[in-house]
């Protein structure tokens, strides 16, 4: 007869613990989300510090160091350059808004500065006022998209 009475509270207790294990690791899941979300969150406002002391900086440049900014800037070198990646997020555009942006800032002083009509593409610019370095950087990017559009639309 005690057996009886034995099992049901032994199953209510082991249904308790089990439950309670269940609920206690989709809580240290969720925390562990929300703690990825605001180190996301951290690096996405670092990156965009970062993005508009660079242009900043580019403002008051030479030509020349406008455009090696203007290299670092576009989305290939940049994410070469940052620690963490952000992919897939909403953050991603955030920051990658931020350096079209500072790209635009940057050519149109250039633009003001220099007096040519280059467009609004950074490569033109990078180009015509980049050190020998950042031009053969940009010529191999350019080869890359120029490859890879090839390859994405075949004639």
């Amino acid at each position: 007869m005690w057996k009886k009475n034995f099992i049901i509270p032994a199953l209510l207790l082991g249904l308790l613990i089990a439950l309670a294990c269940g609920y206690r690791q989709g809580r240290s899941e969720g925390a562990r989300d929300v703690a990825q979300m605001k180190r996301e969150i951290y690096y996405a406002k670092e990156y965009v510090s970062l993005i508009r002391g660079m242009r900043d900086r580019a403002l008051e440049a030479s030509p020349a160091d406008a455009s090696a900014v203007l290299f670092q800037l576009q989305e290939k070198p940049f994410r070469k350059f940052t620690p963490v990646k952000l992919d897939g997020s909403r953050l991603t555009t955030l920051v990658s808004s931020e350096a079209r942006r500072a790209s635009g800032d940057i050519i149109d002083c250039l633009r003001k500065t220099t007096g040519n009509e280059l467009g609004q593409e950074p490569g033109p610019w990078i180009l015509e006022y980049g050190s020998e370095g950042y031009r053969a950087d940009e010529r191999e990017l350019l080869e890359e998209i120029r490859l890879a559009k090839s390859a994405d639309f075949p004639r």
